[in-house]
């Protein structure tokens, strides 16, 4: 099997691990394995407060939006090319998004510097924002519904400049970031996080697989 490094060492994306190993990104039990990255007014705060909106306990990672829109919690390791799986829940007009391929987070939310994949649990007018979507940069192919307080399957398999994701064995994008300005400059690796919007969100049977065909 292969061994991860601790969150204390993440490395760059050009040294991701080697496929074909299947990653359990929630194997670990607790949360050695991520790093909570909160929105710029938060910071002093959280870091005062030990301030923490995620836990992970019996294989399922759950979100507190108690707290409302917080940040992210990322993954300590960098990936380029990956084919990733999970399962998510949340109850109705909850908004949630899984990010990759973004730098550590600054000023510019992952969505901006790398990927969101829209998960959301109600109806939006605007259609860059709607569950499938890469948020702010297209919309999806097809549409498709998130079902509330049941589980649903997330699939994103990042290649080249190629993105693809299916939810609930739909897809709902096939994108190629040289396809537009706006994201022909995007890394082509980076880090994966979940989003703290403000909804309580479960995720589970996180497994990534690295690609290196």
């Amino acid at each position: 099997m292969l061994s991860l490094l601790p969150a204390s060492l993440p490395f760059a994306g050009s040294a991701q691990p080697r496929g074909p190993e299947e990653l359990d990104l929630l194997g670990a039990g607790d949360l050695r394995d991520w790093v909570e990255e909160f929105h710029p007014p938060l910071r002093e705060r959280a870091a005062r407060e030990h301030l923490s909106t995620f836990s992970l306990r019996d294989g399922i990672l759950r979100c507190d939006g108690a707290a409302g829109n917080v940040g992210f919690l990322r993954y300590a390791i960098s990936f380029c090319d990956f084919d990733l799986h999970f399962e998510v829940r949340a109850p109705a007009n909850c908004n949630n998004g899984i990010c990759f391929r973004a730098p550590i987070y600054e000023n510019q939310t992952p969505a901006h510097t790398g990927y969101e994949l829209q998960l959301m649990w109600r109806e939006v007018e605007d259609p860059i924002s709607a569950t499938g979507a890469l948020y702010s940069v297209t919309p999806a192919i097809a549409k498709v519904s998130l079902l509330p307080d049941e589980w649903n399957s997330v699939r994103v398999l990042a290649t080249g400049t190629r993105i693809r994701g299916w939810i609930n064995g739909t897809l709902v994008q096939d994108y190629d970031q040289n396809s537009s300005e706006d994201t022909r400059g995007r890394p082509r690796c980076g880090y994966l996080s979940v989003q703290n919007h403000g909804g309580d969100t479960e995720f589970r049977n996180m497994r990534l697989r690295v690609v290196t065909e």
